[in-house]
């Protein structure tokens, strides 16, 4: 028998795409003769990310940032706390509202404060109550949105660390036999997947984004373990795609007590008192960055 799992990224509605950041180059088509053949198939831990199941909730979009948010700074965080804050009346979420979460409040850890196991709707929308202070603020993440063919998920690939897709999918039409290995004739549902550098592959000789499963518990009518779903290239032209978002996240540069010294020295004309250094050692570049432009104009103005 077969269990289904969730699913529940959103199309957000006309008005809210008004001001969105996008790719302004011109879309040309992408050059695919470099790509290779997949030789890897579906494994265990793709793109060296642990397998993670959403279970029965609608959190896909959240797995898909944490991720990310993974593939790029090696660290594991929490998801409940995502969908907690940006889940829909109903389930799921817009694609880019855990990322604006992430952006403006910062992520917890995994290992301090793991994911409710089975991963229910009502256990994942439970928030959570963060200590102060446990929240990572030494990053930066920004993101564009792109096209929803093929090539324009490939250049958004190319030009950014990762990519959140966007998919349409029915089990009684696309998905019906194959998880892995779809193809789209009809939406009944919605679903969020992450992609990397190294889902541009080649499947049975057709261009395809290889996006790793937050569905890795589950098997699909076929039987086999779903790690991944190949998303071809016919997939993409029969409007299979909603939405694709280029995505950047780095790790932020930290002070030492020397560099503290130095940026005071140049924005304030003075060495920082024991307690401006012992705050902001440690503390990152751009945090004191935004603070000094604002100091500095009060200082200016104190001092004509």
């Amino acid at each position: 028998m077969i269990t289904y799992p969730g699913h529940g990224a959103k199309s957000r509605p006309a008005h809210l795409k008004t001001k969105d950041k996008l790719y302004a180059g011109a879309v040309t088509p992408f050059d695919w003769s470099q790509i290779k053949e997949d030789s890897i198939g579906p494994v265990p831990n793709l793109f060296g990310l642990f397998d993670r199941d959403q279970d029965g909730s609608g959190s896909c979009t959240c797995q898909a940032t944490a991720y990310g948010f993974c593939y790029c700074t090696k660290i594991e965080i929490n998801r409940e706390d995502l969908y907690s804050h940006v889940h829909l009346p109903g389930g799921g979420a817009y694609l880019n509202a855990p990322l604006d979460f992430l952006r403006n409040t910062g992520p917890i850890l995994l290992s301090k404060y793991p994911d409710p196991n089975p991963e229910t709707e009502q256990a994942m929308t439970t928030i959570i109550a963060v200590q102060a202070g446990d929240r990572i603020r030494t990053f930066k993440l920004s993101y564009t949105y792109y096209g929803t063919d093929i090539d324009s998920a490939a250049l958004a690939i190319t030009n950014h660390n990762y990519i959140h897709l966007g998919v349409k999918g029915s089990w009684i039409k696309g998905w019906e036999k194959s998880w892995i290995d779809p193809y789209f004739s009809q939406e009944d549902w919605d679903h969020a997947l992450f992609a990397g550098k190294e889902s541009l592959v080649l499947r049975n000789g057709i261009p395809t984004i290889k996006a790793k499963s937050s569905w890795c518990q589950h098997f699909d009518p076929e039987g086999k373990q779903v790690f991944c779903h190949y998303l071809n290239k016919s997939y993409f032209d029969a409007y299979g795609v909603f939405e694709i978002i280029g995505v950047d996240i780095a790790e932020l540069e930290l002070m030492t007590a020397d560099e503290v010294t130095k940026v005071y020295v140049l924005a304030f004309y003075r060495a920082p008192t024991p307690d401006e250094l012992n705050y902001w050692s440690g503390k990152p570049l751009l945090d004191f960055l935004n603070t000094a432009i604002k100091d500095r104009a009060n200082f200016l103005t104190a001092h004509e």
